[in-house]
């Protein structure tokens, strides 16, 4: 074999070498963002959810449903009908806070 040879078999092996390194950064980084493009389209999917949950409550609200109005009004504001007692536990995450 001759040194012509040989030097260009070298260069050309240079070259696959530096394009090698220069395109495995980006092929990483595509992978990354793939990853992170899914990751945004889950929460995406799980936010409309519950933005279709929040308009049918909304709905129900505007139509006065009269159980939705009643939930709230326990749940948000503590009201009670006449004759009920309320009773009221702290949650866990108050309960670890403070013990903390």
């Amino acid at each position: 074999m001759k040194s012509v040879d040989l030097i260009v078999i070298l260069l050309m092996i240079l070259v696959v070498l530096v394009a090698i390194y220069l395109l495995a950064p980006p092929a990483a980084e595509k992978a990354n963002l793939k990853e992170e493009l899914r990751q945004t389209q889950l929460q995406v999917e799980a936010l409309e959810s519950q933005l279709q949950e929040v308009r049918g409550q909304l709905q129900k609200l505007k139509e006065k449903d009269p159980i939705v109005i009643e939930k709230i009004a326990r749940d948000k504001f503590g009201q009670a009908r006449e004759g009920e007692t309320i009773y009221s536990f702290p949650r866990e995450d108050d309960v670890k806070k403070r013990d903390e």
